[in-house]
């Protein structure tokens, strides 16, 4: 397996494992593997101006 598609499936298995912190949290959480392997909570997107967690997700470049 690519390396790319391992690190996107990691992401994509801790979300799910940790789905109930990302949707009931009231805080803003993210979960960062690289700049194109990352996923947030709805609270984490719209603080940073984005109308939805994807929407921040699709962003590859560097937000720090």
């Amino acid at each position: 397996m690519e390396e790319h598609q391992s690190h996107s499936d990691l992401i994509k298995k801790a979300k799910e494992h940790l789905n109930v912190i990302f949707e009931g949290s009231k805080q803003s959480i993210y979960l960062f593997l690289d700049d194109e392997n990352k996923v947030c909570n709805k609270k984490f997107a719209e603080l940073l101006g984005y109308n939805s967690p994807e929407e921040w997700s699709n962003v590859k470049e560097s937000f720090i």
